[in-house]
């Protein structure tokens, strides 16, 4: 995400670990994501930046690619964490409380959403 659209966000929003359903340019169907949104502390960034985690086995890489991006919820703060493998651990917290989330029904409507389908 640019530096103006985290930005943007940020100002309703605070730091943090989100969950939602993202799709990109080349593909038709969404798919869950979660997001962090903020400094990264771990990888000690200077900027605010929002990187999004499309969780599904993609064969190649798409950056540069469009992508539309619905946020539904807050799962936790930034953290900081000891190493690597600690912030892995915590990474497949998070994507097991995204999967659990959007497959109740007040979620799962929003997989055929105007923005994300059109």
């Amino acid at each position: 995400m640019t530096e103006d659209v985290v930005n943007s966000v940020l100002k309703s929003a605070p730091n943090g670990i989100y969950f939602g359903i993202a799709k990109t340019e080349f593909e038709g169907k969404p798919r869950p994501m979660v997001m962090s949104l903020g400094w990264n502390p771990y990888f000690e960034n200077e900027k605010l930046s929002g990187e999004v985690h499309i969780i599904h086995d993609y064969q190649h890489d798409f950056y540069g690619s469009d992508l539309k991006v619905l946020i539904l919820g807050y799962i936790r703060p930034e953290s900081n964490f000891v190493d690597l493998d600690t912030l892995i651990a915590e990474i497949r917290r998070d994507i097991k409380f995204c999967l659990e989330a959007l497959d109740l029904p007040e979620y799962k409507r929003f997989f055929h959403d105007n923005l994300l389908c059109n």
